[in-house]
């Protein structure tokens, strides 16, 4: 008989795989999350979007 410990992480384990792939939303964004983790992923900012906020005039100006 496993550990209780070991049996614990393989349900919670299973739990968070089910919920990701009921939703495949979280699933992006936790794919996203990792690859920002590793380095895989261009910053944005450095793909040649300007680094300063364009400045519009307020609606009924």
């Amino acid at each position: 008989m496993p550990k209780p410990s070991v049996l614990l992480a393989a349900v919670l384990l299973a739990a968070g795989l089910g919920y990701l792939a009921y939703d495949p939303s979280a699933a992006r964004s936790a794919a996203d999350w990792v690859r920002r983790q590793v380095g895989q992923t261009p910053r944005l900012k450095d793909v040649g979007s300007p680094n300063y906020m364009p400045v519009t005039p307020a609606k009924g100006w």
